[in-house]
């Protein structure tokens, strides 16, 4: 299961348990319970409404917005239940 997390830190796009997963970006800050602020990659924008999952494959919430700069966009997560995600944690959709 190491060899996956070290997959995650140097990949953009990997194969697991049957699914392609792409990186969404690293998770910047909470706004109140259950609004996540991801400082995305701009050659890898996600589309709206993907889900998010974190670095153990769990559900954290969907994308709602797309906004900021062109060269760093930023996306807004609205969070399942209340947001435990540390800051700079790699996030992922499906």
């Amino acid at each position: 299961m190491s060899h996956i997390y070290r997959l995650l830190n140097y990949c953009s796009t990997i194969v697991f348990r049957g699914c392609c997963v792409k990186v969404v970006g690293r998770a910047m800050s909470t706004v109140g319970n259950r609004m996540l602020i991801i400082q995305c990659d701009a050659a890898q924008l996600p589309p709206l409404y993907s889900e998010v999952t974190d670095k153990r494959m769990k559900p954290v919430g969907k994308i709602l917005d797309l906004f900021g700069n062109v060269k760093m966009p930023y996306a807004a997560v609205l969070c399942r239940e209340k947001c435990t995600v540390q800051t700079n944690e790699k996030l992922f959709t499906k």
